[in-house]
C-alpha cells in the first residue's frame, strides 16, 4: 500500500546529524563547507519546520536536548545506511576496460557513452589510449578498438564493425565559390600517418597537383582542429568527422570513398554472456546507426 511521506527538511537535518556527531558547530560547518553562521541558522530554520525546539540556549552555551539527540541518532543510522547502499552499488558495477585509438575514441566513442550509460548503469566503461595493434587476452584489456588494413596489419582477425570512408574536409568559411579551387588551399597533413593524402587519391582514383603550402601537425586530432579553425584542407576519415559535417561545421565538397582501413575490434572471451558482449552488441548497433546517418553524405563525386 501506498503511503505518502510527510516533507523532511533534509537540509537542517544533515546539518543537525553533522553537528550531534563532531560536537561543535566549527567543526559541523568545516565539514560541511558552510560557515559557523549558517549552521546557527540551519539549526533554527529545523527547530521552526518542526515545531518544537532541538537545542538548549544558556548563556552563548548551545547543547541539543534529549529529542535533538534522539533525531540526530536516528539520522547517522539513516546516512549510514545510504553510505553502506551506495558502496554495495559501487561495488555491484562491472568495471569494462577499452583500450581505443585516440581520435576515434575522442570524435566517435566518447560522445556516444552517455547512451551506453543510460542502458546499461551497472557497467563502467573505462577508455584507455593506444594505437598498438594487439592480441587479446592482454592485462588490463577487455575489448580493443582499432583501424586496421592488410597493408599494415596483415591478417588482423578481430571483428569488423564499421567500414573506413574518407575524403578531404574543409571549414564552409574558406569553402572556394569554385570547388576545383581547393586543391591549392593549404593541405593539412599529419606526422604520424604521411601517406593519408596518398592512399585517398589511389582510392578515388584522381591526381590532385602538389599543394601550394602544407601544414603538418604531430596528432590527427591537431589536423583536425586546424580544419575546423579554417587554417586549410584536411584529409580525414567520415567516422571522425560526421558530426561536424552533420552540425555544418565542415563540409566534404568531394564526398567520401571507401578506404581499405576498416574499424575492428577484439574482445576478450569468456563463457556465458558479459559485459564484453554487451559492449560489443551496442557498438556494432550505434555503427549501423551512424551508417545510416551518414549515408545523405555524398559518396565520391569527384
Amino acid at each position: 500500500m501506498f503511503v505518502k511521506r510527510r516533507r523532511l527538511p533534509f537540509t537542517g537535518l544533515r546539518v543537525l546529524e553533522a553537528y550531534a556527531r563532531t560536537g561543535r558547530m566549527t567543526l559541523a560547518a568545516e565539514e560541511l563547507g558552510v560557515t559557523h553562521g549558517a549552521v546557527s541558522r540551519a539549526l533554527k530554520g529545523l527547530e521552526q519546520d518542526l515545531g518544537y525546539p532541538l537545542m538548549e540556549r544558556n548563556r552563548g552555551r548551545s547543547d541539543l536536548n534529549a529529542g535533538g539527540l534522539r533525531l540526530a541518532k536516528a539520522m547517522t543510522c539513516a546516512f549510514d545506511d545510504i553510505a553502506a547502499a551506495l558502496d554495495e552499488q559501487d561495488r555491484a558495477k562491472t568495471v569494462l576496460r577499452v583500450s581505443c585509438i585516440s581520435s576515434f575514441a575522442a570524435r566517435w566513442l566518447i560522445p556516444r557513452l552517455a547512451g551506453f550509460s543510460a542502458l546499461h548503469p551497472d557497467i563502467d566503461v573505462q577508455i584507455h589510449e593506444s594505437n598498438s595493434l594487439i592480441r587479446l587476452p592482454e592485462p588490463g584489456v577487455d575489448v580493443a578498438v582499432r583501424m586496421v588494413d592488410d597493408d599494415t596489419y596483415p591478417g588482423a582477425d578481430g571483428e569488423t564493425f564499421l567500414e573506413s570512408w574518407h575524403g578531404p574536409v574543409i571549414a564552409p568559411s574558406i569553402m572556394p565559390a569554385d570547388q576545383s579551387a581547393v586543391w591549392a588551399l593549404t593541405r593539412l597533413a599529419t606526422r604520424t600517418y604521411p601517406p593519408a593524402w596518398r592512399d585517398w587519391q589511389r582510392d578515388a582514383s584522381t591526381d590532385w597537383p602538389a599543394p601550394e603550402a602544407t601544414k603538418e601537425f604531430d596528432r590527427f586530432i591537431y589536423t583536425l582542429e586546424a580544419a575546423l579553425g579554417g587554417l586549410g584542407v584536411a584529409l580525414a576519415p567520415m567516422t571522425i568527422v560526421g558530426d561536424d559535417i552533420a552540425a555544418g561545421r565542415l563540409t566534404a565538397p568531394f564526398g567520401f570513398v571507401k578506404s581499405r582501413a576498416r574499424y575492428v575490434f577484439f574482445r576478450r572471451s569468456s563463457p556465458g554472456p558479459t559485459a564484453t558482449d554487451v559492449f560489443c552488441d551496442w557498438i556494432k548497433t550505434e555503427a549501423a546507426h551512424f551508417d545510416k546517418e551518414m549515408s545523405a553524405v555524398p559518396q565520391h563525386v569527384i
